[in-house]
Formats: C-alpha cells, sequence, structure tokens
C-alpha cells in the first residue's frame, strides 16, 4: 500500500508522550502511532454517527 507522507508539529511533551507509548506498547515507530490513533478517533467518531 502506498503511504503518502504529512508533516505534522507536536510539543515536546507530546512527543515524549508518543514516545514512551512506543516503547511501552510495542509499536515499530512514530508513524504506526500516528496512524493508530488516526484510525482510532475515527471509529469513535463513525460510533457517535449511529
Amino acid at each position: 500500500m502506498a503511504m503518502t507522507i504529512i508533516s505534522v508539529s507536536l510539543s515536546e511533551k507530546l512527543l515524549k508522550e508518543i514516545d514512551a507509548l512506543k516503547e511501552e506498547a510495542g509499536f515499530s515507530g512514530r508513524s504506526e502511532i500516528i496512524r493508530a490513533s488516526t484510525r482510532l478517533l475515527i471509529s469513535e467518531n463513525e460510533e457517535k454517527k449511529i
């Protein structure tokens, strides 16, 4: 699957929290965390529409 690269600005605090989550939850990288959290947010939003 082709992926599009985007640029995102994050605070140092949020970046540190993402890095900690990467280690704790076993994500392979920051991009994987961002993709997972985006899917979760979209799913939660879809559930609210029902």
